[in-house]
């Protein structure tokens, strides 16, 4: 019976060694299920950190690259721009200068002609100053030839019994300077000439003297 009893007992003992045994299997098979599980997590996570790096990066990169491409069209705006106010800019320069030039031109002209006409019109005067002296030398040679000393006698000696418009003959006018002979007035511009006794007389004294 003792026999029986130890052989039990080891039995016994022997099986719950063998029930520890596989307890303590099963207790590693799972803490190394939870170890592999564990690390299968873990991978999970680092991959799924790393591609949401990699999804940030590239969307870093998307961003940096619209950001790129916008400034370079904002760039590139910029520059359309700049170049299309210096070409207007230049354009405006350009007809400012042609339109000074322009200006210039006819002031130019404008002067030329002003001169072509004051030169014409001092011309003119010459001429017209060389034809009055002309014709006032004309004059007082035939003032000469035809009165000779004899009308200016009768002038200094006989005006007084001259009628001056007996005959209703019209005086003369004589353009310069004169002494009227009935009052003596120097008339400047001109004088009248009596047809008959050749006396000089102002404008007043000639009306006097013909009515």
């Amino acid at each position: 019976m003792q026999r029986v009893r130890e052989e039990q007992e080891r039995a016994e003992k022997e099986r719950q060694q063998k029930k520890a045994a596989e307890e303590l299997a099963e207790r590693r098979l799972q803490e190394a299920a939870r170890e592999r599980l564990a690390e299968q997590l873990k991978e999970i996570e680092e991959k799924r950190r790393k591609a949401e790096q990699r999804t940030h990066e590239v969307a870093r990169r998307a961003r940096e690259a619209q950001e790129r491409a916008a400034t370079e069209r904002l760039a590139q705006h910029l520059r359309t721009v700049m170049e299309k106010e210096a070409m207007a800019e230049k354009r405006s320069q350009e007809a400012a200068s042609r339109a000074r030039e322009a200006q210039q031109h006819a002031a130019t002209e404008r002067l030329a002609q002003q001169l072509a006409e004051e030169e014409e019109m001092a011309r003119r005067m010459t001429i017209e100053k060389r034809d009055e002296a002309v014709r006032r030398r004309w004059a007082e040679m035939r003032e000469k030839l035809e009165g000779g000393s004899e009308r200016v006698s009768n002038c200094n000696a006989g005006s007084r019994n001259c009628t001056h418009n007996a005959d209703k003959i019209w005086w003369s006018r004589k353009n310069g300077r004169g002494q009227c002979h009935f009052c003596n007035w120097v008339c400047l511009k001109y004088t009248f000439r009596c047809p008959h006794c050749s006396v000089m007389a102002c404008v007043p004294c000639k009306k006097q003297q013909t009515t």
